[in-house]
């Protein structure tokens, strides 16, 4: 999972010198689909900003596939739902296949 946090590390940081404080991330690691929220929001904790994270929900990896990105997300917010510091949000996003 090291690979999601450096990808998402790297447009957080051009995000931080263009004067960013918050992003919307609608990911998609179809390799990686589980935990990959709480690996990009580690980079998020770790550059000091704001997001909101959603991982993207699609049948184009499969039936399969499709059901660990409804999962991943299930995940994300039941975690999110217990951070009361207001830094990290959930939101719900599909793309079609």
């Amino acid at each position: 999972m090291e690979d999601v946090y450096y990808s998402a590390l790297v447009p957080i940081a051009r995000c931080i010198t263009s004067g960013t404080t918050t992003i919307i991330d609608h990911h998609a690691s179809p390799r990686a689909i589980k935990g990959s929220l709480a690996r990009v929001s580690d980079a998020v904790k770790d550059a000091g900003i704001r997001a909101s994270l959603c991982y993207e929900v699609t049948d184009r990896n499969g039936l399969d596939g499709a059901k660990a990105g409804l999962d991943e997300n299930a995940a994300w917010l039941d975690r999110v739902s217990k951070n009361k510091d207001g830094m990290l949000h959930a939101w719900s996003g599909s793309t079609p296949a």
